[in-house]
């Protein structure tokens, strides 16, 4: 049986991407109804952000190692981006969940080099 490489890191992203699909859906319902260019583009973001958590989860799991190398970066430069505006639930509850699959994925990669080190 074929052993599944950063499970927890997968799930820890899916969990991510679902929190930025809800942020998404907060977005929209409360701030988006006023048809001005600038909320359109920060909703455009928001799933752009969302879209880039899947995106990332499934190439970890195909073990796509383009995707693999830009994982971490990007959940740096969303940790970095969470606490630079005011700080509030959701931008806490961001961090937290960056730093999770940041800490996820180190863990399980170190797991995995010593159980078969290349």
């Amino acid at each position: 049986m074929k052993q599944r490489k950063y499970t927890v890191t997968i799930i820890v992203l899916l969990i991510n991407m679902l929190f930025w699909i809800r942020l998404l859906a907060l977005y929209i319902s409360r701030f988006a109804t006023g048809g001005e260019a600038v909320y359109i583009v920060i909703a455009v973001l928001l799933f752009l952000d969302m879209a880039a958590y899947g995106v990332l989860a499934s190439g970890l799991r195909r073990e796509v190692k383009f995707l693999k190398i830009l994982l971490i970066p990007f959940l740096i430069v969303n940790a970095i981006l969470s606490v630079t505006d005011d700080i509030g639930f959701w931008d806490i509850a961001a961090l937290l969940l960056n730093l999770a699959a940041i800490l996820t994925f180190f863990l399980e990669r170190r797991k995995l080099k010593q159980i078969s080190p290349d």
